[in-house]
């Protein structure tokens, strides 16, 4: 997750002994990603974390535990949960994805009916009120991927199947309104064994969607990048493919050499604090996760002894730097 120039990553760790969510936090300094620490939140359950997005100030997280799909709401600096939802339903079901839009959550997940495999979605307003819950009926196995939203009231996700008699894997595209009606959508699919993974609307009104191939008997694996003209994209209509191979070769990202120069100390912070290696004369803002400001000063100097806990970004003027900052009480 990206906002602010800071990167969160969410994922699931096991040094407690338990399951737990773990939170890594990189902040942008003029052309690297630093790492700027990390910390876990106990969830109370064994939980397996499949995406997550910002939700306002906090993080919604989809999780899987103990056979359920859980939509969960998080402060992101404190771990506090705000609401949770687990689904209802008497079969086996794995969260997959999240999206988010400005006063609505939906959550894709995977149920393993006595039907086959189908997939599923829930729809939940920012108090975590359900809105829409549904596992729509189909003639075939599928699994869901990926789901986003493309307008207000209108949602689309992409599946993998072998089903439709389209080649060994096919992907399936769909577009639902938050009622759960099926508004129809293509199928893509070669003898190549092509399986979908993500699918983003743009702010141009173009759908991307990504996946992968491993069946060209090249020794490799091949990843597919499908753009639609628009959401209401029809099997007959044309879309950009566009393929490349990956290397079989590792890749590995170094920490920059360089220092961040410019330091808050203490950190975490009560009530005074210092901007070690400030300019003098340099303006600086305190924001919070939602980007507000919450305190501004002049110089080198700070009191954040009436902002509540939590974490922050200290964002100096000249020198256009970021930096993390915790208020603790």
């Amino acid at each position: 997750l990206v906002r602010n120039d800071s990167l969160w990553s969410l994922g699931t760790t096991y040094a407690s002994g338990s399951s737990d969510i773990l939170v890594t936090l990189h902040t942008w300094d003029e052309d690297a990603w630093l790492y700027q620490g990390s910390w876990s939140w106990d969830s109370g359950e064994a939980e397996e974390v499949s995406d997550a997005a910002f939700l306002g100030a906090s993080i919604a997280v989809a999780t899987t535990s103990n056979g359920q799909a859980h939509c969960t709401v998080f402060h992101p600096s404190n771990g506090d949960m705000e609401w949770t939802y687990a689904t209802p339903f008497d079969i086996p079901t794995t969260s997959k994805a999240i999206d988010v839009r400005d006063s609505a959550v939906v959550m894709l997940f995977n149920a393993d009916t006595p039907d086959g495999e189908r997939l599923g979605f829930v729809c939940l307003n920012v108090a975590g009120d359900v809105s829409l819950e549904s596992i729509p009926g189909s003639g075939v196995d599928l699994a869901g991927e990926d789901i986003a939203w493309y307008s207000p009231n209108n949602f689309a996700t992409v599946a993998a199947t072998s089903q439709l008699g389209l080649g060994e894997g096919d992907w399936l595209f769909s577009r639902w309104t938050d009622t759960g009606v099926w508004q129809g959508g293509p199928t893509f699919g070669t003898p190549y064994d092509e399986i979908p993974s993500a699918i983003l609307n743009t702010s141009d009104g173009r759908i991307w969607m990504m996946g992968f191939s491993d069946g060209y008997s090249n020794g490799r694996d091949d990843v597919y990048l499908l753009v639609t003209p628009s959401p209401q994209v029809g099997n007959n209509d044309i879309f950009i493919n566009i393929q490349t191979h990956i290397a079989n070769n590792t890749v590995e990202i170094q920490e920059p050499a360089k220092e961040q120069s410019i330091e808050v100390y203490p950190n975490p912070v009560t009530d005074f604090f210092t901007i070690v290696h400030a300019r003098p004369a340099e303006s600086w803002e305190l924001v919070d996760a939602v980007g507000r400001r919450v305190l501004q000063g002049l110089g080198s100097t700070g009191d954040a002894s009436r902002l509540d806990p939590g974490h922050y970004l200290l964002q100096l003027d000249e020198s256009k730097k970021t930096i993390p900052v915790w208020v603790v009480r």
